[in-house]
């Protein structure tokens, strides 16, 4: 089904924002749990891991309790203050350093052999690429993040006082 113009011009600037953010919110907690697999079986069977990997491994771990709440209070429980707005903020800006932290060490780590032979070698790929695509899924939401307590820097309420606008294409 085409949309007409006249259907996308009553389209919330802020929609396709929160579209984003919640996409990238619904891939977070499942790309973490596959990188603490792939962590837990590299810590398993390599003979001394990397730290690089014992720090995904615990970014793993951390990405599933703050991902989840993010997600959950943001939009139901909390008010929306914007003390719990920077104090999310914040928890976001903490993880996606620690997820560009330990991609770009373990890659750096990888980057050390000349060779990599095995099961492992494609594990250790895999949890980059996998690492790399958490830290651009929280690049995406912690900018959505910063904007929205931009826009809400001078409301007490954490509302925006206008109407929403519209997008006329």
């Amino acid at each position: 089904m085409l949309l007409h113009e006249h259907q996308i011009s009553h389209i919330p600037r802020m929609a396709i924002p929160d579209i984003i953010n919640i996409t990238c919110r619904i891939i977070q907690p499942p790309v973490a749990i596959i990188i603490l697999g792939y962590c837990v079986y590299l810590i398993t069977e390599l003979y001394l891991p990397p730290p690089a990997i014992q720090f995904l491994l615990f970014t793993s771990t951390w990405t599933i309790f703050p991902a989840l709440p993010l997600t959950i209070f943001k939009y139901r429980l909390l008010p929306p203050y914007t003390w719990s707005k920077i104090g999310f903020l914040l928890v976001e800006v903490a993880t996606l350093m620690f997820w560009f932290a330990g991609f770009v060490g373990l890659l750096v780590w990888r980057k050390g052999f000349d060779y990599c032979i095995g099961k492992a070698c494609g594990y250790i790929i895999a949890a980059i690429a996998f690492a790399a695509l958490e830290w651009i899924s929280f690049c995406v939401t912690t900018i959505i993040h910063a904007l929205e307590v931009w826009e809400t820097r001078h409301n007490r309420s954490g509302f925006t006082t206008s109407e929403p606008e519209t997008t006329t294409i």
